[in-house]
């Protein structure tokens, strides 16, 4: 594969083979890469040799971060100043937003992650940093039930948020109340909530003066209690 060298697209299907996490990574080996999709029977593991894809643009589909792939410190040279999309990503036990974002990502429009029901963290640390992302337009997160996030923690200028729960079980049920705290991201305007008819716990009940530029709330597949 080192031998494209201008290759700018690439999408690896179903029956190919991730490389061993010893062995190096040969698409990090493509420098002019623009696009990477990943549609594979498992997550693919990102090598530390992402970093040197400086005009990487989308990178998508069934992602995982692992130790491996996080900078060993801040020099310049581990970030991707092209990014603009990166989803969807599930993050590896012990890996957490704020070790990986924190002014890599200049560009980046779009973020999906997706919990790991592995992981030792809470969710709120595992998605600490997420306000270092100045730029993001859309962020969508998957099998997280218990965002409790101040507003603060989401990028102040946000203006789309999709959550998603995408098994339908008793585990994965959910509370409303967290919607109160999306509700004070002042400049959000689209909201989806999609739960496969599951109903949340309580009742959907928004405090007043919550969501004050908000356009779009679209609640799909789910329950709400009156």
């Amino acid at each position: 594969m080192s031998m494209c060298i201008h290759l700018r697209y690439l999408r690896l299907n179903w029956g190919v083979d991730c490389p061993k996490e010893d062995h190096p990574d040969p698409i990090c080996t493509l420098p002019n890469l623009e696009t990477l999709i990943v549609e594979l029977a498992s997550h693919y593991k990102l090598q530390h040799g992402i970093w040197r894809l400086k005009k990487l643009r989308h990178l998508e589909r069934m992602l995982c971060v692992t130790s491996k792939t996080i900078p060993p410190d801040t020099s310049g040279k581990y970030y991707l100043p092209s990014l603009h999309t990166l989803q969807l990503v599930t993050l590896e036990e012990g890996v957490t937003m704020s070790s990986i974002v924190n002014g890599r990502f200049s560009k980046l429009r779009k973020l999906g992650l997706e919990w790991n029901a592995k992981s030792k963290c809470t969710e709120n640390e595992l998605l600490q940093g997420l306000h270092h992302l100045k730029n993001l337009e859309k962020l969508k997160l998957v099998d997280f039930k218990e965002l409790t996030l101040k507003a603060r923690e989401f990028p102040s200028k946000i203006p789309q948020i999709n959550i998603m729960m995408k098994y339908d079980s008793d585990e994965l049920n959910f509370s409303y109340s967290f919607l109160n705290s999306l509700g004070e991201v002042t400049n959000l305007r689209i909201l989806k909530v999609t739960s496969k008819g599951m109903f949340g716990e309580d009742s959907l009940s928004l405090a007043a003066k919550s969501f004050p530029n908000l356009e779009v709330f679209h609640l799909k597949e789910m329950g709400v209690k009156e």
